[in-house]
């Protein structure tokens, strides 16, 4: 059950920063940060070391490249997220 709710933590948090490339109202990059920081779970297998990297992403591209060393990257590298 642990490894349930921690891939679906992920999953969570990966949308939250994939949907959030759709807001317009969030021009500014730092006010993107702290807008969806309010949203990111503190659980998973990506929490804490890969939430800094993904909460600075602004593209699709730098959200695959945030998960570098993670068995979510060849996931989403083949999904074309665009």
């Amino acid at each position: 059950m642990d490894d349930l709710l921690k891939f679906e933590c992920d999953m969570r948090t990966i949308n939250v920063i994939h949907n959030s490339f759709a807001v317009n109202d969030l021009n500014n990059p730092r006010g993107k940060e702290a807008s969806r920081a309010k949203y990111l779970t503190e659980l998973g297998y990506l929490y804490p070391d890969f939430m800094a990297e993904l909460n600075k992403a602004q593209d699709s591209k730098a959200l695959v490249e945030a998960l570098d060393g993670t068995n979510y990257k060849p996931m989403l590298a083949a999904a074309n997220l665009d």
